[in-house]
């Protein structure tokens, strides 16, 4: 059985405390997998979630809007924020991140180790490219899920699903952070390296690719 994870007292996931993304048991795999092809089925799933979810990311940390290319001028914060929130520029950020977590959840199969090369890589540029602080992943995380869950509602996104979520999360982002993350925290969670993970994990354990 999956232990039951509950997030909700916290708006942090501490990625760091998650397996890395070749360690995902195929149930849990499964779980996420079913629910995202759910979120597919609804009309502009990519752009109304990433919307909603930079949203939440946004008011939780609002320095992060300058990381991402928005800026606030004048006095009404709460009516500049809106208008952001409302650009076309904003949007397309939110959709664009969905869109990478799309591409994961297609890559939920066998050849995970590809997967973690591919998000690790994908995190040093991020990191590199536009500055995004490893802790940021740990609140976007957070507000995905709590999308999630608010557009897929309780008879889809219940409590087993979204402990999955949060495992496969942590995961995900374990990888995109385990280059930028500071040596002492590295030392401490003792993430693999990409040397470490060429000789995957068993085979039995691997998820399930879920188009055919």
């Amino acid at each position: 059985m999956i232990p039951t994870i509950n997030v909700r007292d916290t708006k942090y996931i501490n990625v760091v405390s998650y397996a890395m993304v070749d360690e995902l048991s195929y149930e849990t795999a499964s779980t996420v997998i079913e629910s995202w092809e759910s979120l597919r089925r609804t009309e502009n799933y990519a752009e109304t979630t990433g919307r909603g979810l930079f949203i939440r990311f946004f008011r939780e940390e609002p320095g992060a809007m300058a990381v991402f290319g928005f800026t606030k001028d004048g006095d009404d914060d709460d009516a500049d924020a809106d208008a952001v929130y409302e650009s076309q520029q904003f949007l397309d950020v939110g959709k664009n991140f969905i869109e990478i977590v799309d591409q994961a959840v297609d890559m939920l199969g066998p050849d995970l180790e590809v997967l973690a090369e591919v998000l690790i890589d994908l995190g040093e540029k991020y990191h590199n490219e536009y500055g995004v602080r490893p802790e940021y992943y740990s609140v976007l995380g957070r507000a995905l899920i709590d999308q999630l869950e608010e557009m897929l509602g309780p008879d889809v996104f219940g409590i087993h699903t979204r402990s999955c979520w949060l495992q496969v999360y942590g995961a995900l982002a374990a990888d995109m952070t385990s280059i930028t993350m500071p040596e002492t925290t590295k030392t401490e969670s003792s993430p693999p390296t990409k040397s470490d993970r060429t000789s995957g994990s068993s085979s039995s354990n691997r998820c399930p690719k879920h188009r055919t």
